[in-house]
């Protein structure tokens, strides 16, 4: 995985102080953002996940299409 693929979304998350809701992004908002295909945003969230820079907010939205979907957020430092 590319480092730069990190920093986005890294960025994303640190730069924009939530202005899609206070709580985070779901992954459809995050490829809306980050203009990243699905399959590579998904894998990088992961990572992220993994590596403790992001958590499941408790939360969930509902996509475009009406299916709920796990609010990402910045993990508390």
């Amino acid at each position: 995985m590319k480092p730069d693929t990190i920093k986005t979304l890294q960025n994303i998350f640190r730069n924009t102080a939530f202005d899609v809701d206070e709580y985070g992004y779901t992954d459809s908002e995050l490829i809306i953002k980050s203009h990243l295909l699905p399959d590579i945003l998904q894998t990088t969230r992961q990572q992220l996940v993994a590596d403790g820079s992001l958590v499941d907010t408790g939360h969930t939205r509902k996509n475009q299409k009406g299916n709920q979907e796990i609010v990402w957020g910045l993990c508390p430092s």
